[in-house]
Protein backbone atom coordinates (compact mmCIF):
# COMPACT_ATOMS: atom_id res chain seq x y z
CA UNK A 1 0.00 0.00 0.00
CA UNK A 2 1.40 3.43 -0.79
CA UNK A 3 1.79 5.92 1.94
CA UNK A 4 -0.20 8.87 2.05
CA UNK A 5 2.66 11.51 1.56
CA UNK A 6 2.95 9.75 -1.69
CA UNK A 7 -0.78 9.83 -2.39
CA UNK A 8 -1.72 13.12 -2.56
CA UNK A 9 1.20 14.50 -4.75
CA UNK A 10 -1.07 15.84 -7.32
CA UNK A 11 -3.95 16.06 -5.72
CA UNK A 12 -5.55 19.65 -5.13
CA UNK A 13 -7.39 20.76 -2.04
CA UNK A 14 -9.68 23.56 -1.17
CA UNK A 15 -9.98 24.05 2.29
CA UNK A 16 -12.10 26.83 4.42
CA UNK A 17 -11.42 28.34 7.02
CA UNK A 18 -7.37 28.21 6.35
CA UNK A 19 -6.64 30.39 8.08
CA UNK A 20 -6.44 29.36 11.88
CA UNK A 21 -7.24 26.72 13.94
CA UNK A 22 -7.97 23.23 12.51
CA UNK A 23 -8.02 24.35 8.67
CA UNK A 24 -4.96 25.68 9.54
CA UNK A 25 -3.39 22.60 10.76
CA UNK A 26 -4.88 20.53 7.54
CA UNK A 27 -3.95 22.83 5.32
CA UNK A 28 -0.20 22.47 7.17
CA UNK A 29 -0.77 18.52 7.06
CA UNK A 30 -1.67 17.75 3.43
CA UNK A 31 1.27 20.74 2.06
CA UNK A 32 3.49 18.42 3.90
CA UNK A 33 1.90 15.21 2.28
CA UNK A 34 2.43 16.79 -1.56
CA UNK A 35 -0.58 18.28 -2.25
CA UNK A 36 -1.43 21.46 -3.65
CA UNK A 37 -4.07 24.05 -1.01
CA UNK A 38 -5.95 26.47 -1.82
CA UNK A 39 -7.12 28.30 1.23
CA UNK A 40 -9.90 30.43 1.76
CA UNK A 41 -11.33 33.07 4.63
CA UNK A 42 -12.08 36.55 5.39
CA UNK A 43 -8.68 37.14 6.28
CA UNK A 44 -5.84 35.10 5.25
CA UNK A 45 -4.13 35.43 8.43
CA UNK A 46 -1.76 32.29 9.88
CA UNK A 47 -1.80 30.65 5.93
CA UNK A 48 0.29 33.78 4.57
CA UNK A 49 2.87 31.60 6.59
CA UNK A 50 2.13 28.58 4.39
CA UNK A 51 2.09 30.34 1.59
CA UNK A 52 5.71 31.63 1.81
CA UNK A 53 6.79 28.47 2.98
CA UNK A 54 5.09 26.90 -0.10
CA UNK A 55 4.86 29.04 -2.77
CA UNK A 56 4.46 27.02 -6.27
CA UNK A 57 1.60 25.04 -4.26
CA UNK A 58 -0.52 27.25 -2.45
CA UNK A 59 -2.91 29.98 -3.56
CA UNK A 60 -6.04 31.86 -1.54
CA UNK A 61 -9.13 33.54 -1.96
CA UNK A 62 -10.46 36.33 0.06
CA UNK A 63 -14.33 34.76 0.69
CA UNK A 64 -16.63 35.98 3.52
CA UNK A 65 -18.87 32.62 3.78
CA UNK A 66 -21.77 34.24 5.88
CA UNK A 67 -22.21 36.15 2.16
CA UNK A 68 -23.51 33.68 0.07
CA UNK A 69 -22.18 35.88 -3.42
CA UNK A 70 -18.52 35.10 -1.91
CA UNK A 71 -19.68 31.68 -1.69
CA UNK A 72 -20.76 31.28 -5.29
CA UNK A 73 -17.63 33.53 -6.12
CA UNK A 74 -15.47 30.51 -3.94
CA UNK A 75 -17.01 27.48 -5.97
CA UNK A 76 -16.81 29.45 -9.59
CA UNK A 77 -13.01 30.37 -8.42
CA UNK A 78 -10.41 29.59 -11.15
CA UNK A 79 -8.16 28.01 -8.53
CA UNK A 80 -11.22 25.61 -7.07
CA UNK A 81 -12.12 24.27 -10.56
CA UNK A 82 -9.52 21.47 -9.98
CA UNK A 83 -10.03 20.71 -7.02
CA UNK A 84 -10.18 16.80 -5.83
CA UNK A 85 -10.28 17.48 -2.29
CA UNK A 86 -12.67 19.73 -0.26
CA UNK A 87 -11.77 20.71 3.80
CA UNK A 88 -15.56 22.14 4.82
CA UNK A 89 -14.20 23.72 7.73
CA UNK A 90 -15.37 27.35 8.03
CA UNK A 91 -17.38 27.84 11.32
CA UNK A 92 -17.97 29.61 14.02
CA UNK A 93 -19.95 30.01 17.70
CA UNK A 94 -21.68 31.87 19.88
CA UNK A 95 -22.33 32.06 23.36
CA UNK A 96 -25.09 33.79 25.35
CA UNK A 97 -29.08 33.17 26.32
CA UNK A 98 -31.75 33.92 24.50
CA UNK A 99 -32.83 37.50 26.39
CA UNK A 100 -29.35 38.34 25.30
CA UNK A 101 -29.75 40.38 22.03
CA UNK A 102 -26.58 41.55 21.40
CA UNK A 103 -25.93 38.30 19.62
CA UNK A 104 -29.05 38.08 17.26
CA UNK A 105 -26.86 39.30 14.53
CA UNK A 106 -23.72 37.13 15.24
CA UNK A 107 -26.20 33.65 15.12
CA UNK A 108 -27.76 34.69 12.37
CA UNK A 109 -24.21 34.98 10.64
CA UNK A 110 -23.15 31.71 12.14
CA UNK A 111 -26.40 30.62 10.74
CA UNK A 112 -25.34 31.09 7.09
CA UNK A 113 -21.48 30.21 7.85
CA UNK A 114 -22.04 26.82 10.02
CA UNK A 115 -25.55 25.50 7.74
CA UNK A 116 -26.09 27.51 4.66
CA UNK A 117 -22.62 28.29 3.05
CA UNK A 118 -21.58 24.52 4.45
CA UNK A 119 -24.40 22.78 2.54
CA UNK A 120 -23.75 24.84 -0.70
CA UNK A 121 -20.10 23.59 -0.73
CA UNK A 122 -20.56 20.12 0.00
CA UNK A 123 -23.62 20.43 -2.47
CA UNK A 124 -21.51 21.93 -5.26
CA UNK A 125 -18.67 19.32 -4.94
CA UNK A 126 -20.41 16.18 -4.34
CA UNK A 127 -21.83 16.38 -7.86
CA UNK A 128 -17.97 17.70 -9.53
CA UNK A 129 -17.25 14.57 -7.58
CA UNK A 130 -20.07 12.09 -8.37
CA UNK A 131 -18.32 10.74 -11.38
CA UNK A 132 -14.30 11.91 -11.24
CA UNK A 133 -14.02 10.99 -7.65
CA UNK A 134 -12.94 13.10 -5.00
CA UNK A 135 -12.95 13.29 -0.99
CA UNK A 136 -14.61 15.85 1.13
CA UNK A 137 -13.92 16.20 5.26
CA UNK A 138 -16.71 18.37 6.94
CA UNK A 139 -15.94 19.91 10.45
CA UNK A 140 -19.36 19.69 12.29
CA UNK A 141 -18.40 18.99 16.14
CA UNK A 142 -18.83 16.64 19.15
CA UNK A 143 -21.76 19.26 19.75
CA UNK A 144 -23.80 17.78 16.71
CA UNK A 145 -24.64 15.07 19.39
CA UNK A 146 -26.82 16.57 21.95
CA UNK A 147 -28.26 20.61 22.82
CA UNK A 148 -26.95 23.21 25.28
CA UNK A 149 -27.87 25.90 27.40
CA UNK A 150 -26.71 29.48 26.24
CA UNK A 151 -25.23 28.13 23.02
CA UNK A 152 -28.08 26.51 21.83
CA UNK A 153 -27.98 27.80 17.97
CA UNK A 154 -24.34 27.02 17.78
CA UNK A 155 -25.21 23.20 18.68
CA UNK A 156 -28.21 23.54 16.12
CA UNK A 157 -25.89 24.66 13.70
CA UNK A 158 -24.14 21.54 13.84
CA UNK A 159 -26.74 19.00 14.33
CA UNK A 160 -28.32 20.54 11.29
CA UNK A 161 -25.05 19.94 9.60
CA UNK A 162 -24.19 16.32 10.88
CA UNK A 163 -27.72 15.27 10.07
CA UNK A 164 -27.76 16.78 6.65
CA UNK A 165 -24.33 14.70 5.93
CA UNK A 166 -25.47 11.63 7.17
CA UNK A 167 -28.55 11.73 4.37
CA UNK A 168 -26.15 12.50 1.80
CA UNK A 169 -24.02 9.80 2.45
CA UNK A 170 -26.89 7.53 2.30
CA UNK A 171 -28.21 9.50 -0.50
CA UNK A 172 -24.47 8.40 -2.52
CA UNK A 173 -24.65 4.65 -1.46
CA UNK A 174 -27.48 4.54 -3.31
CA UNK A 175 -26.52 6.55 -6.35
CA UNK A 176 -22.91 4.56 -6.67
CA UNK A 177 -21.45 7.89 -5.65
CA UNK A 178 -17.18 7.99 -6.58
CA UNK A 179 -16.77 10.71 -4.05
CA UNK A 180 -16.56 10.12 -0.30
CA UNK A 181 -18.04 12.36 2.16
CA UNK A 182 -16.44 12.31 5.55
CA UNK A 183 -17.99 14.08 9.23
CA UNK A 184 -15.47 15.33 11.63
CA UNK A 185 -16.96 16.04 14.85
CA UNK A 186 -14.19 16.88 17.59
CA UNK A 187 -14.99 18.30 21.26
CA UNK A 188 -13.45 21.49 22.40
CA UNK A 189 -10.59 21.93 20.42
CA UNK A 190 -7.70 24.55 21.15
CA UNK A 191 -7.79 27.24 18.87
CA UNK A 192 -8.99 30.68 18.33
CA UNK A 193 -12.82 29.70 19.13
CA UNK A 194 -13.23 30.42 22.55
CA UNK A 195 -12.04 34.28 21.85
CA UNK A 196 -14.42 34.33 18.83
CA UNK A 197 -17.21 33.13 20.41
CA UNK A 198 -16.67 34.85 23.67
CA UNK A 199 -16.54 31.84 25.91
CA UNK A 200 -14.30 29.86 28.17
CA UNK A 201 -13.75 25.92 27.63
CA UNK A 202 -14.81 24.41 30.95
CA UNK A 203 -12.80 20.90 29.58
CA UNK A 204 -9.31 20.61 28.82
CA UNK A 205 -9.27 21.53 24.96
CA UNK A 206 -7.64 18.99 22.69
CA UNK A 207 -4.35 19.69 20.84
CA UNK A 208 -5.45 20.87 17.31
CA UNK A 209 -2.11 19.25 15.78
CA UNK A 210 -3.23 16.12 17.04
CA UNK A 211 -7.10 16.31 15.85
CA UNK A 212 -5.97 17.31 12.65
CA UNK A 213 -3.11 14.43 12.19
CA UNK A 214 -6.10 11.94 13.31
CA UNK A 215 -9.17 13.12 11.19
CA UNK A 216 -6.27 12.52 8.40
CA UNK A 217 -5.85 9.52 9.07
CA UNK A 218 -9.78 8.49 9.58
CA UNK A 219 -10.59 10.76 6.16
CA UNK A 220 -8.35 8.31 3.67
CA UNK A 221 -9.56 5.25 5.08
CA UNK A 222 -12.77 6.61 4.32
CA UNK A 223 -14.70 6.35 7.53
CA UNK A 224 -17.97 8.08 7.74
CA UNK A 225 -17.60 10.08 11.34
CA UNK A 226 -14.48 10.85 12.38
CA UNK A 227 -15.15 11.43 16.89
CA UNK A 228 -11.13 11.97 18.07
CA UNK A 229 -10.49 11.37 21.68
CA UNK A 230 -12.11 8.15 23.08
CA UNK A 231 -14.39 10.24 25.85
CA UNK A 232 -16.00 11.57 22.59
CA UNK A 233 -16.56 8.68 21.28
CA UNK A 234 -18.47 7.20 24.38
CA UNK A 235 -20.07 10.34 24.92
CA UNK A 236 -21.92 10.08 21.26
CA UNK A 237 -23.38 6.64 22.15
CA UNK A 238 -24.37 7.80 25.88
CA UNK A 239 -26.34 10.95 23.77
CA UNK A 240 -28.38 8.05 21.58
CA UNK A 241 -29.73 6.64 25.02
CA UNK A 242 -29.15 9.66 27.48
CA UNK A 243 -32.68 11.78 28.23
CA UNK A 244 -32.64 15.17 26.31
CA UNK A 245 -32.74 16.64 29.58
CA UNK A 246 -29.91 15.15 31.35
CA UNK A 247 -27.33 15.76 28.01
CA UNK A 248 -28.29 19.35 28.91
CA UNK A 249 -27.73 19.68 32.12
CA UNK A 250 -24.09 17.87 31.26
CA UNK A 251 -23.38 21.03 28.34
CA UNK A 252 -24.77 23.31 30.64
CA UNK A 253 -21.23 23.18 32.28
CA UNK A 254 -19.04 22.99 29.35
CA UNK A 255 -18.81 26.57 28.43
CA UNK A 256 -18.77 29.55 30.60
Amino acid sequence: MRRQKEDLKGQRALVTGASSGIGLAVAERLLARGCFVVGASRHEGNFAKLRAAYPDRTDYVVADLSRMEDVTRLIEAPACQEVNLLVANAGFGCFGDYRNERIDEREIQMVQVNCLATQRLIKAYLRRFDKTGGRILVTASAAAFGAAPYMAAYYATKAYIYRLCLGYQREMKIAHSRAELSLLCPGPVATGFEKAGDLKFQFKPMDVGRVADYALKKWFKNKAVIVPGFAYRLLRIGAKIAPDSLITKVTKKAAV
